[in-house]
């Protein structure tokens, strides 16, 4: 069994994105804190795309300390779960805070993602 490693890809004062790979079951896990919004999500597009080539049978996309997630964020999420799909894999978004949760209700994603 391999053993996880966890990377800081990105840390500023309002967003942050640890990756955590090196499951031997292809799970990949993005540890979201903080602002997911339109100063940002280039910064998780950018966490995603560094990882490109790389066998990836599950995304997983951690909420727990996400405080806030706006549209630009909310595509991101979707552009990985589409490039995700069509590679053969899934994208899980794991423990959605409450309000993170209802904005993922209000458009729609609950019946997209697989929310745990």
């Amino acid at each position: 069994m391999t053993e996880s490693k966890a990377t800081t890809v990105v840390e500023t004062p309002a967003f942050a994105v640890h990756v955590e790979d090196g499951h031997s079951d292809g799970e990949i896990v993005f540890q979201l804190a903080g602002e997911l919004d339109c100063d940002s999500a280039p910064q998780l597009r950018q966490a995603i795309d560094d990882l490109n080539g790389r066998e990836m049978r599950t995304l997983v996309f951690d909420l727990s300390s996400l405080e806030f997630i706006d549209s630009s964020g909310l595509h991101q999420l979707v552009v990985a779960l589409k490039r995700q799909r069509e590679a053969g894999g899934e994208l899980l978004l794991r423990a959605p805070r409450p309000q993170t949760l209802r904005v993922l209700e209000i458009v729609g994603l609950t019946t997209v993602f697989a929310v745990t």
